[in-house]
């Protein structure tokens, strides 16, 4: 999870993350036989249904509440990653406002569009990098938050 916290930029390509995902779905892989044979492997036969049963809820229910914990989390950090990437971009911000008359004449220079239609082409073009860019990050912050917790774990 550090490796893909480090790794993830806008430009990085896909295949980067094949390895640490790779890592990552190994070590969990070996944790969970770890811990299931952990768990019910010396539990009296006749009662080996009913622990494999409660292993098998409250690891259900552990996913479950990951799962949604992690949505939360991805959820809050794209508001404020949005909020903190947006703020500055006012059209009565001379550098914002400049930037997007550049980037409108480019336009309407190379793809051949009015004036009014590479305005609103360069507006939804900063809108279209900066929800990439609020996703990157807030997928980020996800992948140090599961670091964080697998290596707060490793202690128990």
């Amino acid at each position: 999870m550090l490796l893909l916290y480090r790794c993830l930029t806008t430009s990085t390509p896909d295949g980067y993350f094949i390895l640490p995902m790779a890592l990552y779905a190994g070590c969990l892989t070996t944790l969970l036989l770890a811990v299931g044979q952990g768990t019910v492997g010396k539990l009296d036969p006749r009662r080996l249904l009913d622990g494999e049963s409660i292993y098998m809820t409250f690891r259900q229910l552990g996913a479950s509440l990951g799962v949604a914990l992690l949505t939360i989390l991805l959820e809050r950090r794209e508001t404020l990653h949005s909020s903190r990437l947006y703020e500055p971009l006012n059209p009565a911000n001379e550098t914002t406002a400049a930037a997007l008359h550049s980037m409108s004449q480019y336009l309407g220079v190379n793809s051949g569009t009015e004036a009014a239609g590479a305005g609103l082409t360069s507006i939804g073009l900063l809108a279209e990098a900066g929800s990439h860019q609020v996703e990157v990050l807030s997928y980020a912050d996800c992948f140090l938050f599961m670091a964080m917790v697998g290596f707060s774990s490793s202690f128990r």
